[in-house]
């Protein structure tokens, strides 16, 4: 067995990374990894990035990043949505040590757990996800096709228009009034995300009597989890308490879908937990289904 060293990533890997996981993909995610390592150098903090190297070669990496609030309190959870070992390398250790050293690493930044995604499918990797002490997660991956949209009226009152770097304390207003506490912190790194690092601007607020009444953040997806298409997710979305129930949500729903067609996207997907029954209902009347793909988490004591 050939001697692995773990070792952190930087700019100066990407055409080893780019590489790498072409062999293991058999298409390139060139755009992804770009787009990780030019948010790793801004905001080093949120991201882990790692290679195993053998005979000075890059044999796999696995990447994650750093969210805290993203699922409606003010956990620190790591998102693992990258991971890769060449096929001549692997049934050597190469996977469960990444993954060990991913899991130093976000305890070390105070995440209390990691998720990740598979699709049901991949068998080698749902194997070592679980060999890694992963288990099934009670989020539920849905999804919905940009393919044909329905005609729809909205209300007319309802202005829906892009997000800029302007509308943060109103978002953060409606989130705070909304789940009863502050996740300022989630915001600026969300916004930062979605109107920084993002190549293409798909966020929106939505504004009655020039008022912000509610918005959605999304940004488009060129290789999370494996994914080799670019589709559309849906990161976040809040309607300001008062306005439920009168078509703010839908009018949002309805300007992002026509958006990402607009762009060429043929998906857009979102994570919600199992029992969000509201919002799961809300999802489900806008087109949304469960996917084959699995949520997987990993505690992290």
């Amino acid at each position: 067995m050939s001697k692995v060293t773990i070792a952190a990533l930087t700019a100066k890997d990407l055409e080893k990374v780019v590489e790498c996981d072409r062999l293991i993909s058999g298409r390139s995610r060139r755009g992804f990894f770009e787009k990780r390592f030019g948010a790793q150098e801004s905001a080093s903090d949120g991201f882990i990035q790692i290679g195993a190297w053998t005979h000075g070669k890059l044999a796999g990496f696995a990447s994650a990043h750093i969210l805290e609030g993203e699922f409606g309190g003010g956990e620190i959870v790591a998102v693992l949505d990258a991971l890769g070992v060449e096929s001549d390398a692997r049934h050597q250790g190469i996977g469960l040590k990444l993954l060990e050293d991913i899991a130093s690493l976000a305890k070390a930044h105070g995440a209390r757990r990691i998720i990740s995604q598979a699709h049901w499918e991949q068998l080698g990797l749902v194997r070592l996800l679980a060999a890694s002490k992963f288990s099934i997660s009670p989020q539920v991956v849905l999804e919905r096709p940009l393919t044909s949209l329905e005609a729809r009226e909205d209300d007319a009152t309802i202005v829906v228009r892009s997000m800029n770097e302007a509308d943060f304390n109103a978002v953060t207003a409606i989130d705070r009034k909304a789940m009863g506490l502050d996740r300022s912190a989630f915001y600026k790194r969300k916004f930062a995300e979605v109107l920084e690092q993002s190549g293409v601007r798909v966020s929106m607020v939505a504004e009655q009597d020039g008022i912000a009444v509610g918005f959605v953040m999304a940004r488009v997806d060129y290789g999370e989890f494996g994914q080799t298409s670019p589709a559309a997710v849906l990161d976040t979305i809040g309607v300001r308490p008062g306005f439920d129930g009168h078509g703010v949500g839908a009018a949002l729903m309805a300007q992002l879908f026509q958006n990402l067609v607009s762009l060429r996207i043929e998906r857009v997907r979102t994570v919600v937990p199992w029992n969000g029954y509201g919002l799961l209902s809300f999802l489900e009347r806008n087109g949304f289904q469960p996917t084959e793909a699995l949520s997987f988490a990993r505690e992290l004591t």
